[in-house]
């Protein structure tokens, strides 16, 4: 067998052992392709075939079969995010606020501030149900939130005795029915959960006068309440502020 030198392999003064390892290497590639021509060229048709078998075999798992294994754990791993989105979705706590009218300057107040607070009494969201100083709209409302799943309805109404089939079903359901500053007669405080109210000997709320600090009392600790009842805690039913 002849080697034909690289021409990379020249000595140099004090590098003969470079030039040793240089000869040894390409004597080697040459003997190691020459071994595999020859056993190429040996090769019968049937273990040609068989190679280009498992050729074949190699080239479609790398480019079919791991892309789309890795596609379908990415595909799982989706579903177990959306799993989980839909459970975050569920507990979510959800607050209705049913009033007779945002035209009202102390409700239109006490919407802005359940707004603002609700959120740092863990509530997620808030949504208003104007009653437009229409009994039936306000009764709507309600049902309109039971059936959509809402934890907590806020009650400031001017139109009690005509909603209080709405409370009854609501409280059936499971919601906290939360009267604000509106009291229910007797007979019917079996529809609510709790009550709070203000009582001052300079204000009197029920007469209509409007003092924001007073209505921003209220809230916090409606908001409280209710956030204590989803927590499992127990309140009193019946909360008088004092505001004065």
């Amino acid at each position: 067998m002849s080697v034909k030198i690289s021409s990379e392999c020249h000595i140099n003064s004090g590098t003969s052992l470079s030039y040793i390892y240089c000869v040894g290497n390409t004597i080697w590639r040459k003997i190691m392709i020459d071994r595999i021509k020859s056993r190429i060229k040996n090769l019968t048709p049937v273990s040609k075939r068989n190679i280009i078998i498992v050729a074949s075999v190699v080239i479609f798992v790398v480019l079919i079969v791991v892309p789309a294994i890795i596609i379908l754990f990415m595909g799982n791993d989706n579903d177990y995010d959306n799993e989980y989105a839909e459970a975050d979705d569920n507990d979510l706590r959800r607050v209705a606020f049913i009033t007779q009218s945002t035209s009202n300057e102390s409700q239109a107040f006490a919407w802005e501030e359940f707004q603002r607070l609700a959120p740092e009494f863990g509530f997620d969201s808030i949504t208003l149900f104007d009653g437009d100083n229409d009994p039936q709209v306000e009764y709507d409302g309600i049902m309109t939130a039971v059936t959509n799943g809402y934890d907590v309805i806020f009650v400031y109404s001017g139109s009690i005795e005509d909603i209080v089939p709405a409370l009854q079903v609501a409280n059936d359901s499971g919601v906290v029915v939360a009267m604000f500053t509106s009291v229910l007669p007797d007979e019917h405080r079996g529809v609510m959960t709790f009550f709070v109210g203000a009582y001052d000997n300079a204000v009197d709320m029920q007469a209509g006068e409007f003092v924001p600090q007073h209505i921003t009392s209220l809230v916090t600790e409606s908001l409280r309440k209710a956030q204590s009842i989803l927590d499992g805690g127990s309140i009193p039913m019946d909360t008088w502020v004092p505001v004065g």
